[in-house]
C-alpha cells in the first residue's frame, strides 16, 4: 500500500535532519521559488527548507548564505563588484532573482548559467546534511544528478580580493554562449571558470601563469558546438574575454572590496 504523502516545514536544521533521518521512503527537498518537479516523483516526504535561517556568524573573510536566500541576496552581497551585478542580471529578470532560492537555483543551473559561472570562479563550500560535512561547489555539481540523499543548509563563500566577469550572448537579454569569470584571492592565486554551453560542465582551474590559463580556456571549449555557436567561435571569443579579465584584475578595475 502506498504511503500517504507528508509535508514538513521545519524551522531549524536540527528538525530538518531529524525528519530526514526518520523518513521511511524517498524525501523531496523543496525551498521556495521555482523548483524541479521531477524530484517529487515517488516521494513520500516533502521537506520544505524555506523557514530555516542561518544563526551563525561567518569567519573573517567569508560570507554565509542559507538555502532559502534568494538570488538577489547574492547580488546585494557582491554589490561593490559591478561584474557580479552583470552576471546576476544576465541570469534572470528581477522577479526571478527576488523569488528563486539559492537551493533551487543550484539544483537546476547548468553550463549556460552566468551566475553559476561567477560562483565557480570563487571558493564556495556547502554544508551537507545529514553529516555536517563541508563539500566544495564543484563536488556538489559533479554529484547533484546522482542519487545522494541529503540537503545543504549553508553556503560559505571566501570573499575574493578581485572579481571579473565577461560574456557574449546572442542578445543583451539572453544567457551567454561564451562566458569567463576570474577571481584573485588573498594569496594572489587566480581562479578561472568558463561556461556558455549546456553540454559544458562549468569548470574552473587555479593558474600559475597567464599563458597556462589561455591554454586551459581554449581546451575547455574544444567540444562545445551546439545550436547557439560552434566550438571554434567559442574558443576565439573566450581567449579575448580571458585577456580582458587579466587586464582588468591587474589594473585594479575590480569594483572595490567587500
Amino acid at each position: 500500500m502506498k504511503r500517504e504523502l507528508m509535508y514538513l516545514r521545519p524551522e531549524t536544521v536540527t528538525e530538518a535532519i531529524a525528519a530526514f533521518d526518520q523518513a521511511q521512503g524517498k524525501v523531496a527537498v523543496l525551498c521556495g521559488g521555482a523548483f524541479d518537479r521531477s524530484g517529487l516523483l515517488d516521494a513520500e516526504l516533502l521537506l520544505d527548507l524555506q523557514d530555516i535561517k542561518l544563526t551563525e556568524t561567518p569567519p573573517d573573510g567569508t560570507m554565509f548564505f542559507g538555502p532559502s536566500d534568494a538570488l538577489v541576496a547574492l547580488q546585494e552581497a557582491f554589490r561593490l563588484y559591478p561584474d557580479f551585478e552583470q552576471a546576476a542580471v544576465a541570469e534572470a529578470g528581477l522577479n526571478v532573482r527576488n523569488t528563486l532560492s539559492l537551493y533551487n537555483f543550484l539544483k537546476t543551473a547548468d553550463g549556460r548559467s552566468s551566475l553559476l559561472i561567477a560562483l565557480c570562479a570563487m571558493r564556495v563550500y556547502l554544508r551537507w546534511q545529514p553529516g555536517n560535512q563541508m563539500i566544495s561547489l564543484e563536488d556538489y555539481l559533479d554529484n547533484k544528478h546522482k542519487d545522494k540523499p541529503g540537503f545543504w543548509d549553508q553556503m560559505l563563500i571566501q570573499i575574493p580580493k578581485g572579481f571579473g566577469f565577461e560574456s557574449v550572448a546572442r542578445t543583451p537579454l539572453d544567457k551567454p554562449i561564451v562566458a569567463v569569470a576570474m577571481t584573485s584571492l588573498n594569496n594572489e592565486i587566480v581562479r578561472v571558470a568558463a561556461g556558455g554551453s549546456c553540454a559544458l560542465p562549468v569548470s574552473n582551474v587555479f593558474l600559475d601563469d597567464v599563458q597556462e590559463g589561455k591554454v586551459w580556456v581554449r581546451a575547455t571549449f574544444e567540444n562545445t558546438t551546439d545550436a547557439w555557436a560552434g566550438n571554434t567561435y567559442r574558443q576565439e571569443v573566450a581567449m579575448v574575454l580571458y585577456d580582458r579579465l587579466i587586464e582588468k584584475l591587474n589594473s585594479g578595475k575590480k569594483g572595490g572590496a567587500i
